[in-house]
């Protein structure tokens, strides 16, 4: 799990970095979202393979769940939108009945929880492995 947090961190990175590299806001759009697609992926597969945490059989399922979450309520919609409704604002594109900035703001909470639920379960795996050592 603690790959996919650092993938998680570094795709908040890379956002931040193309979108203050000067690109046109489009261009670093797909950029970004691309990205966010590609960790969305990449939980899912991270999930798949994760042996789960002890004691919590359902650690698996919240992973995949949550990357499958991420994927096709807000990453593949959001770079989808931007690509089909290339000539229009951002601002002006809706998403499940929300302005683009509105839907970006929600996207960005579900991601921070999705980045949150995973640490913790990083740090839970860490600790599990400790006292096995002992």
């Amino acid at each position: 799990m603690l790959r996919l947090f650092l993938a998680q961190l570094a795709a908040g990175v890379w956002a931040a970095v193309v979108f203050r590299l000067g690109l046109e806001q489009r261009v670093a759009g797909v950029l970004a979202g691309s990205v966010f697609v590609l960790i969305g992926l990449y939980g899912v597969l991270a999930g798949y393979r994760w042996p789960g945490l002890m004691g919590f059989r359902r650690s698996r399922v919240v992973v995949i769940g949550l990357s499958v979450g991420h994927l096709m309520a807000f990453a593949l919609p959001m770079l989808l939108y931007r690509i089909i409704h290339w000539n229009e604002i951002f601002s002006k594109i809706e998403f499940w009945g929300l302005a683009g900035p509105e839907f970006h703001a929600v996207s960005t909470r579900y991601f921070s929880f999705w980045m949150a639920v995973t640490l913790g379960m990083v740090l839970v795996e860490r600790l599990q492995a400790r006292t096995r050592a002992k």
